[in-house]
Formats: C-alpha cells, structure tokens, sequence
C-alpha cells in the first residue's frame, strides 16, 4: 500500500538518522528507511537480532510492514508507545532501569556482530513500568575493528555519572542533567566525586580524565584510524594496545558490558524525608471517598484515558484501573519519594496500565522543541483530588491558572476536590482566609468548566465534576 507523503507527520524536529525517519500515521508509527540501508535493516530482523529483543521485553514491539513511501525502500512499523516520558520526568529507580535495559540490549547486539552509535535517554521509552529501547537505527554492524562498545562514554555521562550523584544525594543537578538529552560533562562529574580535583584548573582535569579513560577509547578507536597516527612509537604502542584489548588481556570497562551492568545494579539512592513520601501508606481511611469518586466516573461513557495529577504514589490511579472501563493511568506527582514507590510497586506486580512521570504540573522543566507534558499526558479525564488547597493557600497559585493547567490535560472531563476547611487536620483549628469558601471555588470552576456534579464527600472534601468545552 502506497502511503500518500502529505498524511506523514514527522515526529522528530530534526532528524540526525541516517537510517530513516519516523513518522506519525493514522495511529500508527512507521520508520521508513532510506534505500542504502534497507538491507541492513532487512538483516536485523531476518537474523533473529530484533526478535531477541523484544522476546527480552527491551525493545518496542517491531515489524517489517507492508506500507511504501515514495524516497524510501522499507517501512517498519513499531508498537505506539503511551504516553511518551521525556528522562526529565523520570525517578532514580526509572533512569537505573533504563541503564540495565540499553546495556542488555548492547549485549543483545554484540551476539549478533552488531555495535551502537549512540544510547542516551531519548532512546528509551517506558511502556507502562518496563523501560524500552526504539531506536533501531542505533545499530550498525562491527566490522570495523571496533572492540569496545561505541558509545561507552555516552553512557557514562547520560546514566552511570547523573546515577552516582543521584545516588549520593544530588537529586536535583543529576536530574537536570538529563534534562531532555542533554550530558554531563565528565570534568563536572570529578569535580563532585573527588572534591581534590577542585584544586586543578579544567584544563588540567580534562587531561587526566582522557589519560584514565584511554583505554576505553582506545578499543572503540578503529584499525585504520590507529594506522594514520604519524607518531610510530605512538602508533605501534596504540596498535600493540589494540592487539592486547581485542586478545581480552586487557580489558576496558568499554569491553565488559557485565561488569558495567553490575555496577550500576548496585547503585543504591540515599533518599530523604519529604512531606508526602509516605502519604498514601496511611490513606485507608479515605477509601470511601475514593470509592465515591469512581462511582461518579462510571457514570459517565467513553473514557479509556485518565491522568491524576498530584497522584502520590498511584493509590487512586490503581482504583481507576481496577474499578472503572479505563484502560491508561499517567500518575504524575513532584514528588520523588512517592512516584518512586509507586513505580516500584506496580513494577514488582507485573502490573499493566499506569504510567509514573516525576514533575511540577504547575512548572515542568521543558524543552522548546518538545511536546509538552500537557499534550503527551492529554487524556479523557484529569483528576486532581486533595491539591488545590495547597495550590492556593501555601505556594500562592491563582485558582484561575490552576484550573486552565488542569483542563489543558483533560479532553473531556475534570474531578477537582475543593477543601473547604483548607491546611487542616483533624482536631486542628480552622484558620482560611474569608475569600476562601465554596462559593469562591464554584464560581471560579463555573468560569472554566460546565459543572456536572457538586458533592461533599468527606468532612474536608468537596468533589467537582466538569465538562470541558461547551
């Protein structure tokens, strides 16, 4: 079947594959590639390679597809992955999964003569709670002498350096670190690891890291390239080097991809105590009320999306799978400690359906040329149950930007608590401005939503149900 070029929309800003291009078609993606390596591509799947990784659950779900597009020899189509999570919005235990899974995958490859040309973050995705490699035109074939895998240093910088300082209690620049595919330089990485490098100037730490990290390059360094060296000592030294690393006399931690693994599965996060880390571990007392908010989601027809934004660690969105016909779950919350243990649960459960995003829904960290978490995370129903009181009375939000922010990730219809008692537990004083009442809260929803339902669920709860748009 031949495709017509104008109904493709490309899903890269700018494309440095030089395999093919990916492309968005009516629900389906398709990577067509171009004719000098249609070959390739064909050999990647007749020789098992590909069918390897995804029976290992480390790759996208692939096949070679029956669709043509005029410029290109060969289409594959690839499982949609929902909804897409940029590594900004990943946990420590997420971007450690994602390590395993890209150096299982190069051990996949390296059994099939097969090396990589890059490995970063961009090329995972994480279906449900199982991180996956989708970028088949990562792979090209070893034959150039290369002993150690490729993009060694890459990975370093993307995963094993943001991961130690995560590990050690720097949450904060290891996630800014990854932000979006973006890389720590390796003198950074010293300067935080080994406080002495502090009293080096950059120069002279760029030169050391070099001299430790020789080695590996060496062995990812081709033949060829090693014969042009002008210097014959330096040459036969490097060539010599050469022979000794590809005989397995010496080997790089570039040419020991399970020893490279092993150190990052022992990687273990020093967490800290945060407000609502343990939030929903004591939350069995508010059931009911969460049982009444699914009652009033089944009572409305055609949702198979939700999002719970300020979701903790899953609770609710465990209920919505579970009690309701929806089939997809984003659980996004900013913080760490929650999404973590979320995760790891419904990854330990073997668990399908919910997806965990780390961020401030109310301040993501963005990149221009990429899809906002609004639009990847968009679903039939956004819940934000137990949140716009902090919203309002504690970080000073204006109750009209919250509630534009929570419809921007609805298509249909919203669930909004509103805490008439505010910051209050039970036994405490009230103490909320006069401005702050259920009349205040009504008309401002009224001014964004068309009010569908108004209830008072528990002592502090009052349910909204919106429709959005008209």
């Amino acid at each position: 079947m031949l495709i017509d070029s104008s109904e493709l929309q490309y899903l890269q800003s700018r494309n440095r594959d030089e395999v093919g291009r990916c492309f968005s078609w009516k629900g389906k993606i398709l990577r067509a590639i171009y004719p000098e390596h249609s070959d390739f591509v064909k050999s990647l799947f007749d020789s098992g390679f590909v069918q390897e990784l995804i029976d290992k659950n480390v790759f996208v779900e692939s096949q070679i597809a029956d669709y043509k597009i005029e410029g290109f020899d060969l289409v594959v189509e690839h499982k949609k992955i929902w909804p897409v999570l940029y590594p900004q919005e990943w946990t420590f235990a997420m971007l450690k999964d994602a390590a395993i899974t890209t150096l299982t995958v190069a051990k996949i490859a390296k059994k099939y003569g097969l090396n990589m040309k890059d490995c970063h973050g961009l090329n995972i995705l994480f279906d449900n709670t199982t991180p996956k490699f989708i970028d088949l035109g990562s792979f090209f074939s070893n034959d150039d002498q290369i002993n150690g895998w490729f993009p060694f240093r890459e990975f370093l910088r993307f995963y094993y350096y943001p991961l130690q300082l995560w590990g050690k209690g720097h949450s904060y620049v290891s996630k800014l670190s990854i932000f979006s595919g973006n890389l720590m330089p390796p003198s950074e990485y010293y300067l935080y690891i080994y406080p002495f490098y502090r009293y080096l100037n950059l120069d002279t730490i760029d030169k050391i890291i070099k001299l430790i990290q020789s080695l590996s390059a060496l062995a990812n360094m081709n033949r060829s390239k090693l014969l042009k060296l002008s210097n014959v000592i330096v040459r036969n030294a490097a060539l010599f080097t050469k022979y000794l690393i590809a005989k397995g006399k010496i080997k790089p931690l570039s040419c020991n991809l399970d020893k490279l693994s092993n150190k990052i599965k022992g990687l273990k996060e020093k967490t800290r105590y945060t407000v609502w880390g343990e939030y929903h571990t004591g939350i069995s007392k508010k059931e009911r009320r969460f049982e009444r908010i699914i009652e009033l989601i089944n009572d409305l027809g055609g949702i198979e999306t939700a999002v719970d934004i300020g979701g903790n660690a899953g609770k609710f969105s465990n209920l919505i799978l579970e009690k309701t016909p929806i089939k997809r779950v984003v659980c996004i919350d900013p913080d760490e400690n929650s999404i973590s243990r979320g995760y790891n649960r419904i990854k330990d459960l073997g668990k399908e359906g919910i997806t965990f995003a780390n961020y401030d829904f109310m301040g993501p960290i963005v990149k221009l040329s990429f899809e906002k978490p609004n639009d990847r995370f968009k679903s039939d129903i956004a819940v934000a149950l137990a949140l716009t009181h902090h919203l309002i009375l504690f970080h000073g939000y204006l109750i009209d930007n919250i509630f534009e922010e929570i419809k921007s990730y609805a298509r249909k219809y919203v669930f909004i608590e509103f805490m008439p008692l505010g910051l209050w537990v039970t036994g405490a004083e009230v103490n909320v401005p006069d401005w702050y009442n259920i009349a205040w809260f009504r008309q401002a929803f009224a001014n964004h939503f068309t009010i569908m339902h108004e209830e008072k669920i528990a002592e502090n709860n009052v349910i909204f149900v919106g429709k959005v748009g008209s």
